[in-house]
Protein backbone atom coordinates (compact mmCIF):
# COMPACT_ATOMS: atom_id res chain seq x y z
CA UNK A 1 0.00 0.00 0.00
CA UNK A 2 1.60 3.18 -0.66
CA UNK A 3 1.52 6.00 1.59
CA UNK A 4 -1.31 8.16 1.15
CA UNK A 5 -3.62 5.25 0.48
CA UNK A 6 -2.71 4.27 4.11
CA UNK A 7 -3.06 7.65 5.03
CA UNK A 8 -6.54 7.68 3.63
CA UNK A 9 -7.82 4.64 4.44
CA UNK A 10 -6.50 5.86 8.66
CA UNK A 11 -8.34 8.94 8.24
CA UNK A 12 -11.30 7.22 7.10
CA UNK A 13 -11.44 4.74 10.59
CA UNK A 14 -10.79 7.14 12.73
CA UNK A 15 -13.92 8.75 11.36
CA UNK A 16 -15.74 6.00 11.77
CA UNK A 17 -14.45 5.75 15.47
CA UNK A 18 -15.31 9.21 15.99
CA UNK A 19 -18.98 8.37 15.03
CA UNK A 20 -19.79 5.44 16.75
CA UNK A 21 -18.04 7.18 19.90
CA UNK A 22 -20.42 9.97 19.37
CA UNK A 23 -23.34 7.69 18.47
CA UNK A 24 -22.70 6.27 21.98
CA UNK A 25 -22.63 9.40 23.61
CA UNK A 26 -25.48 10.47 22.44
CA UNK A 27 -27.65 7.33 23.73
CA UNK A 28 -26.18 7.41 26.52
CA UNK A 29 -27.21 11.25 27.33
CA UNK A 30 -30.62 9.70 25.82
CA UNK A 31 -31.23 7.34 28.55
CA UNK A 32 -33.73 8.45 31.61
CA UNK A 33 -32.84 8.14 35.20
CA UNK A 34 -29.33 7.61 36.71
CA UNK A 35 -27.22 4.57 38.10
CA UNK A 36 -28.93 3.56 41.03
CA UNK A 37 -26.91 4.51 44.33
CA UNK A 38 -25.53 1.28 46.14
CA UNK A 39 -25.17 3.54 49.33
CA UNK A 40 -27.72 5.26 51.12
CA UNK A 41 -27.29 8.17 53.20
CA UNK A 42 -26.74 6.32 56.67
CA UNK A 43 -24.03 4.14 54.80
CA UNK A 44 -22.32 6.94 53.18
CA UNK A 45 -22.62 8.82 57.07
CA UNK A 46 -20.54 5.36 58.80
CA UNK A 47 -18.21 5.31 56.09
CA UNK A 48 -17.23 8.67 56.22
CA UNK A 49 -17.19 8.34 59.88
CA UNK A 50 -15.16 5.46 59.93
CA UNK A 51 -12.42 6.96 57.52
CA UNK A 52 -10.47 9.37 59.70
CA UNK A 53 -9.46 5.97 61.55
CA UNK A 54 -5.92 5.36 60.72
CA UNK A 55 -6.26 1.56 61.38
CA UNK A 56 -8.95 1.06 58.77
CA UNK A 57 -8.04 0.46 54.97
CA UNK A 58 -10.84 1.57 52.48
CA UNK A 59 -11.31 -1.93 51.89
CA UNK A 60 -12.17 -3.08 55.19
CA UNK A 61 -14.20 0.26 55.44
CA UNK A 62 -16.39 -1.21 52.40
CA UNK A 63 -16.85 -4.44 53.81
CA UNK A 64 -18.18 -2.83 57.21
CA UNK A 65 -20.83 -0.82 55.53
CA UNK A 66 -21.64 -2.89 51.99
CA UNK A 67 -20.92 -6.25 53.33
CA UNK A 68 -21.67 -9.04 50.75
Amino acid sequence: MRCCERTALTEFIRELIVIGTNEGLAAARARVGRRPTVATKEVIRVARDLFPDLGRSIPSIGAVVLPA
